[in-house]
């Protein structure tokens, strides 16, 4: 069987709580970040949130992004051969070496260490994280932290919250302490060949509107234009004013309408959608009729008939005059209906 494959989609807008009102300068820093990946028939997406109280976590997610791409890229054949559990810790322990890696060269300047590892951990690696696995068999979500998900179009899955706003963060296994809790562990599993579509986001995706990412995973404009899902995230945190009132000879009276912004906290989500699978027609030799491959009809057509000197199907009869004009006939067909690939 053909593998299945997938075409991605993935847009953010930064929370209005990083914004300024209108011509007022805000913080304006997006400190979350997606990245995807598709190689033969393995596709990999993942998003990471850093931590608001950490400036630099936007560069920390970041690289947490290309880290996890990374040590799945390095471990999928484990996906056959081991169990899901060891898959996850072996990529987790991939990723926190890379960590380590990244706090051991930053802290350290000149043969001195201007920094801890731990101090580098913290302003950069403080992000949650959330990414998806596809092969041709299996789909698996995993997670460290808070996020959303959701599977064939079905309502957001959440995860989270935590005591406190402090999700479990990756970076917390290079200080060694919460290491239970910031283990990457698998969060759901599914055949591929009966997922249609898979959603993952930051926890900031909580706060859209219901109905907004089954509309933008219906719209074509979402997969061939890399910034409709960007443009559309936007609008839901624009904030405008409408201006209606009256005139009294030269006294105007003003009611300003306030459209308010519905993203708090910065919002990043990626669609991965199934890709249809072209028809195709049968293939033909050339040279070779076409009795082969077109149906035959259930009742023979009428045979044709002469009618001054030109030749007329019998099927057309009555539906003009004899020299050819009058109103067309209509063939008529019926359409049948598609199944559920859910149901199957």
């Amino acid at each position: 069987m053909k593998a299945p494959s997938f075409e991605i989609a993935h847009g953010t807008t930064c929370g209005s709580d990083h914004l300024g009102e209108f011509g007022v300068p805000g913080i304006s820093i997006n400190q979350d970040a997606s990245y995807c990946f598709q190689l033969d028939n393995v596709t990999i997406a993942v998003v990471s949130d850093g931590c608001s109280d950490r400036l630099e976590s936007g560069v920390g997610a970041t690289l947490l992004c290309r880290f996890f791409v990374a040590a799945v890229e390095a471990n999928i054949s484990m996906l056959k051969k081991h169990s899901l559990e060891l898959f996850a810790k072996r990529v987790q322990d991939e990723i926190v070496t890379r960590i380590q890696s990244v706090c051991m060269v930053s802290a350290s300047s000149g043969g001195k260490k201007a920094h801890s590892m731990t101090q580098v951990a913290d302003d950069l690696f403080l992000c949650t994280l959330i990414g998806v696995v596809l092969t041709p068999e299996l789909t698996v979500i995993l997670a460290a932290g808070d996020g959303v998900w959701s599977v064939n179009n079905k309502p957001l899955q959440k995860l989270g919250p935590f005591p406190r706003n402090e999700p479990p963060y990756l970076g917390y296994l290079v200080r060694g302490n919460h290491l239970e809790q910031s283990e990457l562990k698998v969060v759901a599993t599914y055949p591929t060949p009966k997922v249609s579509a898979v959603w993952i986001g930051s926890d900031g995706c909580a706060d859209l509107p219901p109905d907004f990412l089954s509309k933008m995973n219906s719209q074509r404009a979402t997969f061939t234009n890399p910034e409709f899902l960007n443009r559309e995230l936007r609008k839901l945190n624009s904030q405008s004013v409408t201006l209606s009132g009256a005139s009294e000879k030269l006294k105007l009276i003003v009611t300003p309408t306030w459209t308010e912004r519905m993203l708090p906290d910065d919002t990043t989500v990626i669609l991965i959608n199934k890709v249809p699978e072209p028809f195709e027609q049968p293939h033909r030799p050339i040279g070779q009729p076409l009795t082969n491959t077109t149906p035959v009809p259930k009742h023979p057509l009428p045979q044709d008939t002469q009618s001054e000197g030109w030749t007329f199907p019998a099927l057309f009869r009555g539906t003009g005059s004899k020299k050819g004009s009058g109103e067309k006939g209509v063939d008529s067909y019926s359409k049948g209906e598609s199944d559920d690939p859910e149901n199957s």
